[in-house]
């Protein structure tokens, strides 16, 4: 996994327990199956987060390519990616 993946993560999950206190925060992150290693991780931040008033739904997908798409039509918060699929749709996009 990247650093700017699990950097981007944090930030978004740091910006979001400055709101807790005054709100319920929810967050999803879409992550792969649930016998990976990304789902596991989820799951670890999803214990971590609760902590602090957030609420992180964690969710299964096929992959990175079915993540990158969930986050960018907004029906998760995050996903996990790995960078050559990231950089293939990036490049096919024209982005």
């Amino acid at each position: 996994m990247s650093t700017r993946f699990w950097s981007a993560i944090l930030a978004r999950i740091v910006l979001s327990i400055g709101t807790a206190a005054a709100a319920q925060v929810d967050l999803g992150i879409i992550t792969g199956s649930e016998k990976g290693t990304y789902y596991q991780v989820g799951l670890n931040l999803k214990t971590l987060v609760r902590r602090h008033g957030i609420n992180m739904t964690v969710a299964t997908s096929k992959g990175s390519a079915e993540n990158i798409f969930a986050v960018y039509q907004r029906s998760a918060s995050a996903g996990s990616s790995e960078n050559p699929v990231l950089n293939a749709i990036k490049s096919f996009l024209g982005d």
